[in-house]
């Protein structure tokens, strides 16, 4: 618990940082002009673009804070004028979509703070699947160092999809590792397919992360004729909620198969050189503090009595 709320308490700090007009990070506003560009037509412009579902929750939220904020004025238009609504509410509308763009910090707040939440959430998560591997301490250990690391605090204040992706996909792998420990007949691999759908739904780059549900189905100790229906329901499963969280890939497919080779594209054209795959290493070390990672490894290896 003191974990979670430290995790929160550094999220929350900065969120409102370079508002009303300056994004902390350049994606942001398509993000967000994309989640309001769904009022109009339902359908974002970019609809391959990653975050497709995170954008429906935060459009969702703009809903609920328009009607919040407006609640007096339209019922007032209904309980006066039942009989001609539409142009007034009209009316509301565009002074809305005026004020987005004149100061859209609230739409940045709302979005942030979306993110902070699922990056507190991704804390327990992580707690979990250490307790589950080797006990209370190391689960410990491990929520501490993913609360404090400096490069999931940062990507926990943007509003980007890139946040809820990770959580998801680590409620994927918590699922798995149940499956090797024998307990699928909760719908482990039901759960965990769920939750690999939504990643997906997020980010087409949770791809790579769900495979270790369908390694974890093929490396557990039950019998073929189990691993090969629990396979195939995983597979059913994950292609249902990937498409129920992402529903508008579906009646648009040719706009999903280019935001897939696009992003093959972008990848192939990252040059292996040495200086690149240096400079990787460092980013990486540098996002989820070295020495921390080497104590959480060290205190793995020891036997555990918890």
């Amino acid at each position: 618990f003191f974990v979670l709320i430290l995790a929160l308490m550094i999220r929350i700090l900065g969120i409102n940082a370079r508002l009303p007009y300056l994004p902390l990070y350049p994606d942001e506003e398509n993000m967000i002009r994309n989640a309001m560009e769904l009022w109009e037509g339902f359908t974002p412009a970019y609809l391959a673009w990653p975050g497709t579902f995170y954008m429906f929750i935060i459009s969702a939220l703009y809903f609920l804070y328009f009607i919040l904020i407006n609640s007096h004025h339209i019922l007032t238009i209904l309980f006066h004028n039942p009989y001609n609504f539409l142009i007034p509410v009209l009316v509301i509308i565009d002074k809305f979509y005026c004020d987005f763009y004149y100061n859209p910090s609230w739409a940045y707040l709302l979005s942030r703070s979306v993110t902070v939440l699922f990056g507190t959430a991704t804390v327990f998560i992580i707690f979990k699947i250490g307790e589950h591997l080797q006990g209370r301490t190391v689960g410990f250990v491990a929520a501490l160092i993913i609360a404090l690391a400096p490069l999931h605090v940062t990507y926990s204040r943007y509003a980007l999809a890139d946040i809820p992706m990770v959580f998801f996909v680590s409620c994927a792998v918590l699922y798995s590792l149940k499956i090797i420990a024998d307990e699928s007949e909760n719908l482990s691999d039901v759960k965990g397919a769920i939750c690999a759908g939504i990643s997906l739904a997020n980010k087409f780059n949770a791809a790579l992360g769900i495979m270790c549900l369908f390694t974890a189905i093929c490396i557990s100790n039950r019998p073929i004729s189990f691993k090969i229906k629990s396979f195939l329901r995983s597979a059913v499963v994950l292609f249902m909620a990937f498409y129920f969280f992402c529903p508008y890939l579906m009646s648009t497919p040719i706009v999903f198969l280019k935001g897939i080779f696009f992003a093959i594209i972008v990848s192939l054209k990252i040059s292996f050189t040495l200086p690149n795959i240096l400079a990787a290493i460092k980013s990486v070390i540098e996002g989820i503090c070295f020495f921390p990672c080497v104590f959480c490894v060290v205190l793995a290896a020891l036997p555990q009595n918890t």
